[in-house]
């Protein structure tokens, strides 16, 4: 067992314990003796032997170490067990919460280091638990991602699982889903059409969701756009045409918005008309 620097320590839990503020001073000081000796123990958190053995450990006489197992049993605030009616000299003491905190702590020890080695943590045998079955199910029913239904419709719940952060079932390493360019045989389905109209009419715009879909496939292509869930991209493509324009709205072809046509500047010979028309009203204003 490796070795720990230190353990927590609440001056809270110790002075406001009632059991332990019921105990003499020697009970209480034999106890925080004891805690600290079972945090350096190879069992952390419990010590045995004999009671002689005890009182050389604690530096305490034996009427001082008689008094505190007589109120740890009766006040209750730490666990004292013969260890065998053969043996009843031999006498175990355990600290509860320092046990149940060692316990906790091997477990995550054992977890970060299946995780470290890319195994799956649901279990000893691998299996997964079948909250995560359901857990994939659900999901799968909830993604309007019709990528995502295809594999689980072929049984392929691995890529899902472990894009979820879910335990891995087949023991190989949980890894996000990746993202990939164009998928061959991609075509705009009807689902995909309506849900663009849906959008649009939201947005308050007029769409050519064909041509839309057209241009949105050579500009994926033409720049190598890739994407982990591709009909999400396609709606977020909808999304964004009041930001960035489209192609199939407004008969603007070329993919951008319109742009705002600036006001016309005057040429010179214009500017010179104008002054000549400024000075002959006002010579008309003074011989008036």
């Amino acid at each position: 067992m490796g070795k720990l620097p230190s353990f927590q320590f609440y001056p809270g839990d110790w002075l406001k314990d009632p059991q332990l503020r019921m105990t003499s001073m020697s009970s209480k000081g034999i106890w925080i003796d004891l805690i600290c000796a079972m945090f350096e123990a190879k069992e952390r958190g419990a010590l045995a032997g004999t009671a002689d053995q005890f009182c050389k450990l604690l530096g305490c006489s034996r009427e001082e170490f008689d008094l505190f197992l007589s109120e740890a049993r009766s006040l209750n605030f730490a666990n004292v067990h013969e260890m065998s009616a053969d043996c009843p000299q031999l006498i175990r003491i355990e600290s509860r919460r320092m046990l149940r905190d060692e316990k906790q702590r091997q477990t995550w020890t054992k977890q970060k280091a299946q995780q470290r080695k890319g195994m799956p943590i649901a279990g000893e045998s691998g299996e997964c638990p079948q909250d995560v079955h359901l857990d994939v199910y659900e999901m799968s029913h909830r993604s309007s991602s019709s990528s995502s239904s295809s594999s689980l419709k072929n049984g392929d719940t691995e890529s899902v699982a472990g894009a979820s952060g879910l335990p891995n079932c087949k023991g190989k390493k949980a890894t996000r889903a990746l993202a990939r360019p164009w998928p061959d045989g991609y075509v705009l389905t009807q689902d995909m059409r309506k849900g663009a109209i849906d959008i649009a009419s939201e947005l308050g715009i007029t769409l050519n969701v064909d041509r839309e879909f057209d241009a949105w496939h050579d500009d994926c292509l033409a720049h190598g756009r890739k994407y982990t869930d591709w009909p999400a991209a396609w709606r977020s493509r909808i999304r964004g045409i009041p930001k960035f324009g489209a192609s199939g709205i407004n008969g603007n072809r070329n993919g951008a918005r319109p742009q705002p046509t600036s006001p016309k500047l005057p040429t010179s010979a214009e500017l010179e008309q104008r002054d000549r028309e400024r000075r002959a009203a006002a010579r008309t204003e003074r011989t008036q």
